[in-house]
């Protein structure tokens, strides 16, 4: 059964194996200058725990737009459930091979489960080696400019890109088993694995955890870096809200209806000028909703485990389809 799993399957684990290392190789050749630029410059100052912020700009310059290599590692997930689980069962179900597969001394059971395990096998080997990858190469953006817990960025790093293959070949295989054709199971996988996919990146994963709520002064500054912010409102010293985002821009237009004598001139923005003053004197506190960045790794084990047991779900419905209602 595996050699026969491996003779069906080998086009396309081929095709995603050159795939893979075609971005592999571009990460590693772009990944090593980006590292060598950030080791030798961004490092030491953070080390030191220095003003860094010229330091940060300048790498952020010259490399964010490498930034949009990493979300390539998105599409393994899709390339593994496209064309490895959906013609698993659809292909021989299309073709009419399922009379003679099914018909041995193997029974459907352990056809498709030796074959999904293979199968599970040779994606986890790619999409581990692909993560660490990408998870590599996004070390310096990381301490440097961003939050590891941000969706968009959380998706791509730790063990969940993983999790998300072997849940998109084990939904690829359910819709075959249930399409009974290639073409129409690929779409059902495509459409199924985007929908849980952002409906645990916008619904569930903000409630993994417990939030934690932190107030600070509007002008002082009170984030640590690497959180991820869920919410943040400023009020005024009355607990009147002030802003619905912590994200803001102080200006004398937008201080009008609280501060109508600012002056609208540049001095107004010097640390003695009315503008701090203002501030100061409506007392603008945040108050940020949020998960601080130590919690990462909990939020990959968390999510990682969902999607492993979908991906579980997925096979043991597939297992009782076939026995069930195929002939």
């Amino acid at each position: 059964m595996i050699w026969l799993t491996w003779r069906q399957h080998r086009t396309q684990a081929a095709t995603t194996v050159a795939f893979v290392a075609a971005v592999a190789a571009l990460l590693l050749a772009k990944g090593s200058t980006v590292h060598s630029y950030f080791d030798s410059t961004v490092k030491p100052c953070l080390v030191q725990h220095g003003q860094c912020d010229g330091l940060i700009n300048a790498f952020e310059n010259r490399f964010s737009g490498l930034q949009i290599l990493i979300p390539l590692v998105l599409v393994l997930p899709l390339l593994v459930g496209l064309f490895w689980g959906a013609p698993l069962v659809a292909r021989e179900m299309e073709s009419g091979t399922f009379r003679l597969a099914w018909t041995q001394s193997v029974t459907r059971r352990r056809w498709l489960l030796t074959k999904v395990g293979v199968l599970i096998a040779a994606a986890i080997l790619i999409s581990a080696a692909y993560a660490g990858l990408s998870s590599w190469f996004s070390g310096p953006f990381n301490r440097a400019t961003s939050s590891r817990l941000q969706p968009g960025l959380f998706d791509l790093q730790g063990v969940v890109p993983i999790a998300y293959t072997v849940f998109a070949l084990a939904l690829g295989v359910a819709m075959g088993a249930v399409f009974r054709r290639v073409l129409p199971a690929m779409a059902a996988t495509l459409g199924a694995f985007v929908v849980v996919r952002v409906l645990v990146e916008l619904l569930a994963r903000p409630h993994f955890l417990a939030v934690r709520t932190r107030t600070y002064a509007a002008l002082g500054g009170g984030r640590t870096f690497g959180d991820w912010v869920v919410s943040a409102r400023i009020f005024d010293s009355q607990g009147r809200l002030f802003s619905k985002s912590a994200d803001i821009t102080f200006t004398p237009q937008s201080l009008a209806r609280w501060c109508p004598g600012v002056d609208q001139s540049p001095t107004a923005f010097a640390d003695g000028g009315p503008f701090k003053g203002c501030v100061r004197s409506l007392g603008l506190q945040v108050t940020e909703k949020y998960h601080p960045a130590s919690q990462f790794w909990a939020f990959q084990a968390i999510e990682s485990a969902l999607f492993l047991g979908l991906a579980a779900g997925c096979v043991a419905f597939a297992v009782w389809w076939i026995r069930r209602r195929s002939s």
